[in-house]
């Protein structure tokens, strides 16, 4: 599904930011802009009888294997028609590469080194956008249905990992917070007091 009104202007804005060696997101639109034009988008088509939290996720990961394979190296006239195949192999491929694993078939990651994805022909960036903007609309989507307040979720979320990696303990290095040294927070104190109460008021509001 494509981003409803998508051009390329937010990608010249960021190539104007990158240039300054800066990037930052426009202010508009925000994420309840965003459910609000994909729940009017679905609702003129009679979609939301497919819009179960199932579909959406099922179809967050299809857009997800997609995105991936964008940073695959083959070039982009050779992809074809993404299908379930091709999104289990970029999804096995990122987990590959997540988990540490070389890689030793013939699709290769393209190179990570600068100035990496901002320096794409520009078909390529227009089909990464395209990929990260169906990702989020799927995203936004599936945590309205699941009345999930995804802007205080990640402040939460944010909260939580401050908790799990201490300055002190992670910086610079890639442990999950389980593995490093002793004074770092264990799995049952990564949710407190504040964090219940806060979640009780926001499903009180929905």
């Amino acid at each position: 599904m494509s981003s409803p009104g998508g051009d390329m202007q937010g990608d010249a804005r960021g190539k104007g930011a990158a240039a300054a060696g800066k990037f930052s997101f426009s202010p508009e639109p925000t994420l309840e802009d965003i459910r609000r034009l994909h729940a009017e988008f679905a609702a003129e088509r009679d979609w939301d009888q497919f819009h179960q939290p199932r579909n959406l996720l099922l179809a967050l990961v299809g857009e997800v294997g997609e995105l991936a394979e964008l940073f695959l190296s083959a070039n982009l006239e050779s992809r074809h028609e993404p299908g379930t195949e091709s999104r289990h192999m970029a999804l096995n491929k990122a987990d590959a590469l997540h988990n540490g694993r070389r890689k030793t078939d013939n699709n290769q990651w393209k190179s990570d080194a600068e100035p990496g994805p901002k320096a794409w022909p520009l078909r390529e960036r227009a089909a990464l956008q395209e990929e990260l903007s169906d990702v989020l609309i799927y995203l936004v989507a599936l945590a309205a249905r699941c009345h999930v307040d995804l802007p205080q979720a990640v402040l939460l979320k944010m909260d939580t990992n401050r908790r799990r990696y201490p300055v002190h303990l992670s910086r610079g290095s890639a442990r999950k917070y389980t593995d490093l040294p002793h004074g770092a927070i264990s799995e049952d104190q990564t949710v407190g007091p504040a964090d219940l109460t806060h979640e009780s008021t926001s499903q009180t509001s929905t």
